[in-house]
């Protein structure tokens, strides 16, 4: 074993450490009602509870489900959720350091994912944080050519539908893996240029054309889907129209460049090792991009890309590398409260 290996190890052991910390700060000094989400998750899962409405059945099973069996064991929806949080904390730092020593990945990665997304992960999102440790280990999966990668992503989608956002360019990384030669253009990085070029033009100019045919294809979706009407802010519903409403924030604009950055660095600087990825990050930038508009989607929902683009970037080829590492874990430092702060409601 190599004394980088140890190193990196050790990184990342300090990295998820971190956000167990994370997780044990906000346990401790805040109830789950102060978390964000708390009134989402407690008035569906009394609705799911009583059995009035049985949607949940056919729309995030696994996801709903495990909180009504929690809610079962529990006899309360309140210490459900308490439950759930402390299921959730526990399970993302040991999936987190799980999958970094099963596929080696470079600390750096790991320490901007969990900076940037850990605390979210780890203490808010109950029912989306398992489909996004499921799609990104799909994403890692797939590049060995296993379709077992598909599989996951399918479990993910009974968590949460929006795994389905991160399907196509999974199976887009299984169809590289699996016919290099048919994407070789891909690796052109003039066409690349043009290509994102020409989709943000279009985005940019017909923008609300094409949001008004998302909104057309949701509308004949099942019923269950419609709430997801918000990611396109020009939508009818109130909700969309509030959120079209709200200045940009200046998170929000620099969250977009930060990521547009990221996706042009990955893909500029990629070698062999990231082929398999190419086209995952050219179709998920496209799919970010349209959903940029609404905030809470921009950040959100970026987590299926941004944590495998973090995971597998060619950290090496960054020079000086210790100049890098020291921004890594000084931006992370600074970054990580934030997020720890943002998953508290404060009254």
């Amino acid at each position: 074993m190599t004394e980088g290996s140890n190193f990196n190890k050790v990184m990342v052991a300090i990295s998820v450490f971190f956000l167990f910390a994370s997780v044990m700060y906000v346990r401790y000094n805040y109830d789950s009602f102060n978390i964000a989400d708390y009134d989402a998750y407690a008035y569906f899962t009394d609705v799911y509870w009583s059995g009035f409405d049985r949607s949940w059945i056919l729309s995030e099973p696994f996801g709903w489900g495990s909180l009504l069996l929690l809610r079962w064991i529990t006899g309360s929806t309140h210490y459900a959720i308490v439950a759930a949080h402390w299921l959730l904390g526990l399970t993302t730092c040991a999936a987190t350091l799980l999958l970094s020593y099963r596929y080696r990945l470079k600390w750096q990665g790991v320490m901007l994912s969990i900076a940037m997304f850990g605390p979210l992960l780890a203490i808010v999102t109950i029912r989306a944080t398992p489909a996004y440790l499921l799609c990104v280990g799909a994403a890692l999966l797939a590049a060995r050519g296993h379709l077992l990668a598909v599989a996951l992503a399918g479990v993910g989608i009974l968590f949460h539908n929006t795994s389905i956002l991160a399907l196509i360019p999974i199976l887009l990384i299984l169809f590289q893996k699996k016919f290099p030669n048919s994407v070789t253009i891909f690796e052109n990085k003039a066409v690349i240029i043009v290509v994102s070029a020409i989709t943000g033009l279009i985005f940019l100019f017909y923008r609300q054309d094409l949001f008004s045919i998302f909104e057309n294809l949701i509308a004949f979706a099942p019923g269950f889907m419609q709430k997801y009407i918000v990611y396109f802010t020009s939508g009818g519903s109130e909700a969309a129209m509030n959120a079209a409403r709200e200045p940009t924030s200046i998170f929000h604009i620099f969250f977009i460049a930060g990521a547009t950055l990221m996706f042009a660095l990955y893909i500029f600087l990629s070698g062999e090792e990231q082929r398999p990825y190419r086209l995952f990050a050219i179709t998920s930038f496209a799919i970010y991009i349209v959903l940029s508009t609404n905030p809470v989607t921009s950040f959100r929902q970026s987590i299926f890309w941004i944590i495998p683009i973090l995971l597998t970037f060619p950290w090496a080829k960054l020079r000086p590398t210790p100049l890098v590492s020291f921004g890594v874990v000084a931006f992370s430092l600074v970054v990580l409260p934030f997020g720890i702060d943002a998953v508290i409601l404060r009254y």
